[in-house]
């Protein structure tokens, strides 16, 4: 999911790039930029995942990410607070208010599709609605998934990810942008920082649990 995730920004840039708009190149720096704090956080709370479950893969996550919580009861707080700053990430990450300075949809000169059109416009809009959907199904696989295994499993796995699609829709409706300015202080300042925090206590804890 993460080359997915990489590809669809990559494109996402080179899209803006070939335009030779100012504006669309700013906003492709933008991006850029931003985006190098989210995936470090991002990479960051797989720690708080492994400590709790044991496993990286997918499925090692989805058997034993509630059996190992109510197992290890001392992991509820370090795996809530990793749940609450992997949304804030996935709301950065999809370009969801307050953290769409990127494209800055809003304004008169946009940014990364400002003056984009035709096919290149439409191509742009579908990498971003993959790129979007992806990030909330890959918070949803790391958070959030559903024990069960088959048709049931799928379906939980889809009804949760639908769930926090609305809710990251919600927040995007209410929320104000934030200032380029204020996201990238925030993004280095506050988020990477606890992001590593978060997963250096969740595995020093495991190692005290193991002990």
């Amino acid at each position: 999911m993460r080359r997915v995730l990489t590809l669809s920004l990559g494109l996402l840039y080179l899209a803006a790039f070939s335009t030779r708009s100012p504006y669309s190149v700013i906003g492709g720096f933008r991006l850029l930029g931003l985006l190098a704090s989210y995936e470090i956080a991002l990479l960051s709370l797989l720690g708080i995942v492994y400590a709790v479950t044991g496993s990286l893969s997918l499925a090692g996550i989805r058997r034993t990410l509630w059996s190992g919580l109510a197992a290890e009861p001392v992991f509820l707080p370090l795996w809530l607070a990793g749940a609450v700053l992997g949304f804030v990430l996935i709301l950065a990450e999809a370009g969801k208010d307050p953290f769409s300075v990127a494209e800055a949809e809003t304004e008169i000169a946009g940014g990364l599709m400002a003056d984009m059109s035709g096919r290149r416009l439409a191509f742009a809009h579908l990498t971003h609605r993959v790129q979007e959907t992806v990030s909330l199904y890959c918070y949803t696989t790391l958070f959030l998934a559903p024990p069960w295994s088959g048709i049931a499993g799928l379906l939980a796995l889809l009804g949760t990810g639908l769930a926090v699609a609305i809710a990251a829709t919600l927040v995007d409706a209410a929320a104000p942008r934030l200032r380029l300015v204020d996201v990238g202080r925030a993004s280095w300042t506050v988020i990477v920082p606890c992001s590593f925090i978060i997963a250096a206590l969740a595995l020093i804890v495991r190692e005290v649990i193991r002990e």
